[in-house]
């Protein structure tokens, strides 16, 4: 549905209305909303290229088969064989690849973000089923579209868009013609076996792709439905896992800086899923609000909402709530107290029905064990502190009432690595 013209909107900033709202089935999703079609006048290239049709932006019965279908791709089994079969190993065989050699000062440097890109992009490679993904070359060209496609999808969130669409719809056509068709071809052949009683299927990698080529949906008859499902794990599994890890690296060696007693817990999972989880509370999901549009009318908080008024769902401001979770409820505290009814990273994954897929894979199905926190636990393990002599760089964003100071896309992260000495990875221990 395309946004009216002239469509009110409210803010939703509050814990107990936000939930409420985000649960509600007279709130639904929207790509057209979500890109702010009827405000911009290049709005609308993000829905027709990057977020229309995406499993996330439906609701009621389609949605819930849909997100079922793709519940598959981050089962618990899988998961903890991503965690020991490709992140581990790859973490200390990058690291060892990045700090080879130190600089003139004698100090291992890298950039977090490229570390973390690179890292991640074979993560999402393997969700989405790409393919030949072993060559560096086709790896390096994989990570130096990822900027274009977080912002793409994300577009409204940017000052500048024209620059970000050119950037965003050059970056889809490398993605599609060199990544996501070869896959797609590759997943055909192996079905064809199936069909010609010379492979199991079981055998094909449990992926997207696989979803997508055996038509698991109806929807994967459209082909741009396949697309832009593979462009939101592309864009979830690589741009946002990134963005966690780096505001964590920087939310972290702030607190040890202030206190310094904690230091000697950098091997703790315990504490780094704290560390991680309050990460989540003050910035997920990296952008200032999120989307919904009233599906019919009823009240919020008091407020009248009219039918297909906009809604926007500030979770980074609801989770500050000092009510909730206390005075300094602003700040980046890994001891803080858990809030009644709530996690420690309070609706920082979402709530209801559109919940982030995400949150076993960041903190684990234990809750502390998930990959993206064993890569903090490897890294700090190594000593990783900001670069005192760098200077991070980000991606502006659109500075309107809804703009959180300190949510932002970091795009270069300086960081040193003071107990790093080349050869003492336990590469081995994970790749043989």
């Amino acid at each position: 549905m395309t946004p009216p013209a002239t469509c009110p909107v409210h803010r939703i900033g509050n814990i107990p209305d936000l939930i409420s709202t985000v649960r509600s089935k007279s709130v639904l999703n929207n790509a057209a909303y979500f890109a702010a079609a009827h405000k911009l006048d290049d709005g609308h290239i993000t829905v027709e290229e990057f977020v229309g049709g995406m499993w996330t932006f439906t609701d009621g019965p389609e949605h819930r088969r849909r997100r079922k279908m793709l519940n598959s791709l981050v089962r618990p089994d899988a998961l903890d064989a991503m965690r020991e079969n490709y992140i581990l190993p790859a973490v200390e065989k990058l690291l060892s690849e990045s700090l080879a050699e130190p600089d003139e000062d004698g100090r291992y440097r890298t950039d977090l973000v490229e570390l973390a890109d690179r890292l991640f992009v074979g993560f999402g490679a393997n969700m989405i089923g790409l393919t030949d993904m072993e060559s560096p070359q086709r790896q390096a060209k994989l990570r130096q579209i990822i900027p274009g496609i977080f912002g793409g999808v994300l577009a409204q969130f940017f000052d500048n868009r024209e620059a970000v669409f050119q950037m965003a719809l050059a970056a889809k056509q490398t993605f599609v013609e060199e990544y996501y068709r070869p896959a797609h071809e590759a997943y055909r052949r192996m079905y064809a076996e199936v069909e010609a009683g010379t492979r199991d299927e079981e055998s094909i990698p449990r992926s997207l792709m696989r979803l997508i080529v055996s038509k698991a949906d109806p929807v994967y008859e459209d082909d741009e439905v396949g697309i832009r499902d593979a462009i939101l794990v592309f864009n979830t599994a690589i741009g946002t896992s990134v963005q966690s890890v780096v505001h964590m690296v920087h939310d972290t060696a702030r607190w040890f800086a202030e206190h310094p007693e904690d230091r000697e817990r950098v091997g703790d999972m315990e504490f780094l899923t704290r560390c991680m989880e309050e990460t989540i509370r003050l910035k997920a999901p990296f952008i200032s609000f999120l989307v919904r549009r009233a599906g019919e009318d009823l009240e919020i908080g008091g407020e009248a909402i009219k039918q297909d008024d906009e809604l926007h769902i500030e979770i980074p401001r609801a989770n500050r709530d000092p009510e909730v979770f206390g005075p300094d409820a602003g700040q980046f505290n890994p001891w803080r107290e858990r809030p009644e009814k709530l996690p420690r990273y309070g609706i920082g994954f979402g709530s209801g029905p559109h919940a982030c897929l995400g949150l076993r894979v960041v903190l684990g199905n234990d809750g502390h064990s998930g990959s993206h926190v064993r890569f903090m636990q490897k890294l700090f393990g190594h000593g990783i502190v900001p670069d005192p002599a760098g200077e991070p760089q980000i991606l502006a964003m659109s500075q309107d009432e809804s703009a959180i100071e300190d949510v932002v896309t970091f795009m270069s992260y300086p960081v040193v690595f003071d107990d790093w000495t080349p050869g003492n990875t336990t590469v081995e221990e994970y790749v043989a």
